[in-house]
C-alpha cells in the first residue's frame, strides 16, 4: 500500500501543478485582457472627449450663428431694397446696359427680357439677354463696367464670336445676365 500511496501522492502532486500552471497561465490572461480592456478604456474615453470638444464647437458656432441673425436680415432686408421696383426696372436696365456699353465704345445690338416671380418673396428674377459688337478691349471694360454698375447683375454666361467687318475685325459679345426687382 505504501507504492500505492506514493503513486498516488504524485499522481495528486502532479495534478495541483498542471492545476497551478493553468492557473498561472490563466492570470497572465486575465492580467493581459484587464490591460487591453484599460487602454481600451482610455482610448474610449479620449475619443468621448475629442466629440464633446467638437459637439461644444459646433454648438458655440450655432449660438454665434443665431445670435447674429437679426443684424444679417437687416443686411438681407437692405440689400433687397437696392433693387429696383418692377414698375420701372426695364427701362432702368436698358438705359443701364445701354449707358455702360456706350462708355466702353461698343454698340447694343439686341436686348430680350424674360420674367420669373420669386413666390414668398416679393421679388421678380429677370434673365436679360444681350448682344453687343465692338473691339476685344471694349468688351472687357463693357464687363468692368457691369461689375461696377450700381445695379445688381449676375453674369450667367457669356459668349465671344468674332465678325468681320470693312474697317477691321470685330467680336460680338451675347450676355445673359439675371438682376431682381422688387415686386
Amino acid at each position: 500500500m505504501t507504492r500505492s500511496f506514493k503513486f498516488e501522492k504524485k499522481l495528486i502532486l502532479s495534478a495541483l501543478a498542471i492545476i497551478l500552471l493553468a492557473d498561472m497561465v490563466l492570470a497572465v490572461v486575465s492580467y493581459r485582457l484587464a490591460a487591453d480592456n484599460q487602454a481600451s478604456q482610455k482610448q474610449s474615453l479620449a475619443e468621448a472627449r475629442s466629440r464633446k470638444k467638437l459637439l461644444e464647437s459646433a454648438v458655440q458656432r450655432a449660438n454665434n450663428i443665431r445670435a447674429s441673425l437679426p443684424q444679417v436680415q437687416k443686411q438681407c432686408d437692405a440689400f433687397e431694397e437696392s433693387f429696383r421696383p418692377s414698375s420701372r426696372g426695364y427701362s432702368g436696365i436698358l438705359a443701364d446696359i445701354a449707358q455702360i456699353a456706350h462708355k466702353a465704345g461698343l454698340s447694343t445690338e439686341a436686348i430680350a427680357f424674360r420674367q420669373e416671380d420669386l413666390q414668398n418673396r416679393g421679388m421678380v428674377k429677370v434673365e436679360v439677354a444681350a448682344v453687343v459688337a465692338g473691339d476685344y478691349t471694349s468688351v472687357v471694360r463693357f464687363i468692368n463696367g457691369l461689375q461696377r454698375s450700381e445695379t445688381f447683375y449676375i453674369l450667367d454666361n457669356l459668349s465671344l464670336a468674332s465678325s468681320a467687318e470693312t474697317r477691321g475685325a470685330s467680336v460680338k459679345l451675347n450676355l445673359h445676365l439675371k438682376t431682381y426687382f422688387r415686386a
